[in-house]
């Protein structure tokens, strides 16, 4: 009397492990898609953090801190320190403050991929927001990108 076996031949984890590879291969992509696509809230909410900040030290020294140094300083009589890092608090962007006027009557605060998933982002490599809340994005080309802010 034969028994029958019960269980799967190699024919068929074959084809299990083959299909379970193709929807790997189709779903690793668009997951780190995803992810690059969230963190890019990092750095806008950075951006408008380091814009208020730089609105309480207008309304207490007349003037906005003008670059990296400020950026993270402490205030003092003379100096208007943000006490703000540099990077973001996930340390996928860089912040860098700059101010084009000797008078410190205007900034720009830009946010560039520096780490991790972030640096494969071609859509929206540097954001950046001015005293005015003009709002800005550039892709891994240098062109402008305006959608980054909106998604």
């Amino acid at each position: 009397m034969k028994s029958k076996l019960h269980g799967f031949t190699l024919i068929e984890l074959m084809i299990t492990v083959a299909i379970v590879a193709v929807l790997a291969a189709v779903a690793y992509p668009s997951y780190t898609s995803q992810i690059r696509r969230s963190n890019r809230s990092e750095a806008r909410n950075a951006l408008l953090q380091v814009q208020v900040a730089q609105e309480k030290v207008f309304l207490t020294y007349n003037r906005y801190a003008q670059n990296d140094t400020e950026l993270q300083g402490t205030p003092s009589s003379t100096t208007p320190g943000l006490q703000t890092a540099t990077t973001t608090s996930g340390g996928n962007y860089t912040l860098a403050l700059s101010s084009t006027s000797s008078g410190a009557s205007d900034f720009t605060i830009t946010a560039t991929a520096s780490s991790g998933s972030q640096l494969k982002d071609t859509d929206c490599k540097t954001f950046s927001i001015n005293n005015q809340g003009s709002k800005s994005a550039t892709n891994s080309a240098g062109t402008s990108n305006p959608n980054c802010w909106m998604k």
